[in-house]
């Protein structure tokens, strides 16, 4: 690793820099309409400085925090980019806001991510001079199948679950869609619930055999298979999330232990991922009949520019950020912490509590929606959220960035750890939690602690 504290003072000034500003505008009140193209520029010059200075002092692009801020720059930014070349046809996040909660939501996102950045890098520090521990090859040989077999018992364990659960689910989406079919159905609770909690360990059970199986083939396809499998059948079913965080989870764990994935492969995954993306969106809701009569015109639309809409439909996670920044402390007080002791408490099963508290919170999803579209929420429907928008809700612009610069710090310090591990269970699990990791990019910390 070659640490550069150079590296880390700069952000942290550039990071200083970006609150004076926001500051600045605030006391001023300048022409919002006239600053909302700086910024987005601003914000894609950024971006570049997120990535360049990571690889600067880790030597990786690929790797638990690049990933993790990949997704979280395309869903909380990727509309400024397309502003940036004029390519938003739609409008910035539609038009439905006006310039100022757009330019507020804007710096607070530059804000937010860069108190995640300087959070990562001080959270490289402890690992700056250490190394990679030597392991006798007897020691290893055991340490990897002890591993394979910890992922071929999940496997075993969540086989049938996971079938008996993809049954019922291609039958609704193949009879009503992905929105009705799979989410204005009854929650299933309790026992009946074991078929779901079991076919949750279908892909860390991949991870953990994919690890462990070293150089084995067999051991690497059936791993891969199922990987493949499964992110094949959550695009059918229109489960994007699922679908794409597995898929890079299982990337990073291939090139952190099998071999160094090519950068050609990666571009090639990324742009299949650009293609479905959009596609995937607008046939999801349709049954299987109507999908067969859609998708051509779909294909033919979307293929026009597919990174556009891919980017446009990514980044309009943004507006969960203008929206909450519209509320708080407005129509709602501040959390001041409350929804991440709420969610901590997720991991705790419903045994003293006729409610489990984290269910009688709420999640902020779903508040968010009820208050800004009730028609939608009527339905079951959702706006997604983001965690930008919940370190506001809870601290607001001043304690905001303290609480993503602590992310940022533990996404951080598991980069560095991991960088220089050589146990294949840790490296599955951190698999397992960079998967998580991914769709918190886009969401709340409940969502991803249940």
């Amino acid at each position: 690793m070659n640490f550069s504290s150079g590296v880390v003072v700069c952000h942290a000034f550039l990071l200083a820099t970006l609150m004076a500003l926001a500051c600045a505008y605030r006391a001023f009140q300048a022409p919002a309409e006239l600053l909302i193209y700086p910024a987005c520029v601003l914000f894609a010059v950024l971006t570049a400085w997120f990535f360049w200075s990571w690889r600067r002092q880790t030597g990786e692009l690929l790797d638990p925090f690049s990933l993790f801020m990949l997704a979280a720059v395309l869903f909380n930014g990727g509309q400024a980019f397309l502003q940036v070349f004029h390519a938003n046809p739609r409008g910035f996040l539609g038009n439905v806001f006006p310039p100022e909660s757009l330019l507020r939501a804007l710096f607070f996102t530059m804000v937010g991510l860069s108190s995640v950045q300087l959070g990562a890098l001080l959270g490289l520090y402890p690992w700056r001079k250490s190394s990679v521990k030597t392991v006798s090859k007897p020691a290893e040989a055991r340490r990897l199948r002890a591993t394979a077999a910890v992922g071929l018992a999940m496997i075993a364990a969540s086989v049938l679950p996971w079938l008996f659960v993809l049954r019922d689910s291609v039958s609704a989406v193949m009879s009503y869609g992905y929105f009705v079919g799979l989410f204005r159905q009854e929650a299933v609770t309790g026992f009946s619930a074991t078929p779901n909690v079991l076919a949750g360990f279908l892909i860390p059970g991949a991870f953990f055999l994919l690890v462990g199986s070293g150089r084995q083939r067999s051991g690497l396809l059936l791993a891969t298979g199922i990987v493949t499998v499964y992110s094949a059948v959550n695009f059918f079913l229109g489960s994007r999330a699922p679908a794409i965080t597995a898929l890079f989870a299982m990337l990073w764990l291939w090139h952190r232990q099998i071999h160094p994935v090519r950068k050609t492969t990666v571009l090639a995954i990324a742009a299949a991922v650009v293609v479905l993306l959009p596609i995937v969106a607008a046939i999801r809701d349709l049954n299987l009949d109507a999908r067969a009569v859609s998708i051509s015109t779909d294909w033919t639309n979307r293929m026009e520019n597919p990174l556009v809409s891919a980017a446009g439909e990514m980044g309009s996670s943004l507006s969960t950020v203008a929206h909450t920044m519209e509320l708080v402390p407005a129509v709602r007080e501040f959390d001041l912490g409350k929804s991440y002791l709420y969610s901590s408490l997720a991991a705790l099963p419903n045994l003293f509590w006729s409610v489990h508290p984290t269910v009688s919170h709420g999640l902020l999803g779903t508040w968010l929606v009820w208050t800004v579209d009730p028609g939608r929420a009527a339905v079951n429907g959702g706006m997604g959220f983001s965690f930008l928008a919940e370190a506001f809700l809870n601290f607001g612009w001043y304690g905001a960035p303290i609480a993503l610069l602590c992310i940022g710090l533990a996404l951080g310090a598991l980069a560095g750890w991991v960088k220089n591990s050589r146990d294949p269970a840790s490296l599955a699990a951190t698999a397992c939690i960079l998967a998580s990791a991914l769709i918190f990019a886009r969401g709340e910390s409940a969502s991803v602690v249940r």
